[in-house]
């Protein structure tokens, strides 16, 4: 900066600093009132004082030269470095936001808010810091500056170390690669084992949004819901936890996991069928998981074949229809 603008950026840096350290305690203030502001204020000088410190150095820095650059001369202001500015402020404002303010789901903790900002920051600093790379690039070729040439030294050593990771992650999400490349996420089952041939069955000949019944599967295990998943069929019950969380409650699915469990470990044939009416069950599911899960023997199968018609039975996979 020039002697005679210094001190100026300078005092705009400091006030927009002191906005950035104030910022979460008003926002604690506004929320929680005077004691949670309090108590966040020591939280944060005990447990993050320089996570706080210097997200908030990084912030004030963006918003100074941001103000700094608009308020230059009207031959120095550059469209494409005032939206840069505007796109890194915005990206460290999401990293700075989500350690004081979280979007409160069923978990309780800051962890989706957490992700889900930090895509869109880091897709906002990689647009900046593209811009500021071809900025050093061309200070470098068109004025020969010292700093330029070591800044770009720097961001040189920092791609290579990050391109790292690109190789070393597909390969291990790929298993070091020992598998035949696919993008169908069906094709670690066999399509010719009792569970492949029944889905490719249901596929072929259930036509309509035909309720199926099966075991509700627990999160992020890809054999489990894998029936309504692959078939498009809609069930009673999926993944309780990701139906919860986006529900808002778990009132309805405190109901459906017991109703689903009462059909099929059912002994009364009276309840059975008023449960497969109330959900409108048109198809029900008899594999490996559902034995395994609610330890259905002969007697459970015998109250099938007694309310329901047994359209698929192969390779240790029963299907029902209901009459």
């Amino acid at each position: 900066l020039a002697a005679a603008r210094r001190p100026r950026f300078l005092g705009t840096y400091g006030v927009a600093l002191a906005a950035a350290l104030a910022l979460p305690l008003v926002l604690t203030l506004a929320a929680g009132g005077l004691g949670d502001a309090i108590l966040a204020g020591i939280a944060s000088a005990i447990w993050g004082p320089w996570l706080t410190l210097g997200l908030a150095v990084l912030v004030a820095l963006g918003a100074a030269l941001l103000w700094r650059h608009l308020h230059s001369r009207p031959e120095n202001l550059r469209q494409g470095a005032t939206f840069a500015l505007l796109l890194a402020l915005t990206g460290l404002l999401l990293t700075f936001g989500t350690e004081f303010v979280y979007i409160r789901d069923s978990f309780g903790t800051r962890m989706n808010t957490m992700f889900k900002f930090y895509y869109q920051a880091w897709l906002l600093l990689g647009i900046a810091a593209a811009y500021g790379v071809g900025e050093i690039v061309r200070r470098v070729r068109e004025e020969g500056q010292p700093v330029a040439m070591v800044w770009l030294g720097c961001v040189a050593v920092l791609l290579v170390a990050a391109l790292y990771y690109p190789a070393a992650a597909a390969t291990s999400k790929a298993g070091l690669f020992q598998g035949r490349p696919t993008l169908d996420g069906t094709a670690w089952l066999d399509p010719q084992s009792g569970e492949g041939t029944a889905i490719a069955w249901l596929g072929a000949q259930v036509e309509g949004p035909a309720v199926i019944l099966e075991a509700p599967g627990e999160e992020f295990i890809a054999s489990h819901s894998r029936v309504s998943a692959w078939t498009g069929l809609p069930t009673v019950l999926g993944w309780a936890g990701h139906e919860g969380q986006w529900r808002g409650n778990y009132e309805e699915i405190s109901q459906r996991g017991p109703d689903v469990a009462a059909i099929y470990q059912g002994r009364d044939a009276d309840q059975v069928h008023l449960l497969l009416e109330r959900y409108d069950i048109e198809y029900v599911y008899v594999g490996p998981y559902e034995r395994q899960k609610y330890g259905l023997g002969q007697a459970n199968l015998a109250l099938f074949d007694q309310l329901l018609d047994r359209v698929y039975d192969r390779d240790g996979v029963l299907i029902y229809r209901r009459r």
